[in-house]
């Protein structure tokens, strides 16, 4: 459980390409959210990935985190804020997170109806084998297992015409999806993205603890942008090409690279440049 009197600070974090790089170290990124939580700082992870795949970077925590799901479309709820829920009014299982509008097999249906009825080429990740999930990913055979456990949201491979990727958003909308770019692939999932899973977050951290919080994000991708924007100060990692995203927050940085020990740095820059201080996140950050 997370003990919110120590707590200052929340950190949402994307994780491939921001906290995680190419060696995918979970005990090190674990490792340097402990110490940010022992130093009142509680990260927050924001990512494409599964509950399942999430679930084994909370296994090394120190505290019972919160976690955000395929881009926002699920939260894992700690067991203090599921109290806070039923307090509202409110419930959610934990197993479960965020029930979306259209199940993950609806969603997949759909996919398939377009990418037949439109003669589109892709490959989403339900058609796709574990192994060739692994080779896509580079994830071993193990993590690709996780990878495939979705509730929600379908990654696809896109081998269609560049132009052609308008029209298939367009298809998308008139089902009542969007299309989320990340670091490696498209996502199809409901119309949210991390920024409103973290607002949400935010809303009920906010009516259980009552205390104003500072509010960082991380993240290199454009489906973290309306966290980064969101935020009382945000760090850009760099992109596989080395670009950044654009970004016009007036409290931002560029890390240098991806992994545990930048993250870490990029963070400590952040919290000293939000001393001075900064605009008021829009994030809920204390009881209304």
């Amino acid at each position: 459980m997370v003990d919110n009197k120590s707590i200052h600070a929340i950190v949402f974090t994307d994780l491939d390409g921001t906290l995680l790089d190419d060696r995918y170290d979970l005990a090190g990124a674990a490792y340097m959210c402990n110490e940010l939580y022992a130093r009142g700082v509680l990260t927050i992870p924001a990512s494409s990935k599964t509950k399942a795949e999430l679930s084994e970077l909370k296994a090394l925590f120190s505290y019972d985190a919160p976690l955000i799901s395929e881009n926002g479309a699920g939260i894992v709820w700690p067991e203090n804020l599921q109290s806070a829920l039923l307090e509202l009014g409110e419930t959610s299982d934990p197993d479960t997170t965020i029930t979306p509008p259209m199940s993950y097999e609806q969603i997949c249906e759909v996919l398939e109806t377009i990418k037949h009825g439109q003669k589109f080429e892709f490959s989403g990740f339900s058609e796709l084998s574990v192994e060739e999930v692994a080779a896509a990913t580079g994830l071993d055979i193990h993590g690709a297992a996780l990878a495939k456990q979705r509730l929600a949201s379908e990654p696809i491979i896109w081998s269609d015409e560049s132009v052609r990727l308008a029209d298939f958003k367009a298809q998308l909308q008139a089902k009542g999806l969007h299309l989320v770019s990340g670091g490696r692939f498209h996502h199809v999932m409901h119309p949210t993205d991390k920024g409103v899973a973290a607002r949400r977050l935010m809303q009920v951290i906010a009516a259980t603890w009552g205390t104003k919080l500072t509010v960082l994000a991380c993240g290199d991708s454009p489906n973290d942008k309306p966290m980064l924007e969101a935020a009382q100060a945000c760090a850009l990692f760099p992109q596989r090409d080395g670009s950044y995203i654009p970004c016009t927050h007036p409290f931002s940085i560029k890390a240098k690279s991806a992994g545990a020990l930048p993250w870490l740095e990029a963070v400590n820059e952040l919290l000293s440049k939000v001393l001075k201080p900064p605009r008021q996140a829009d994030f809920p950050a204390s009881h209304p």
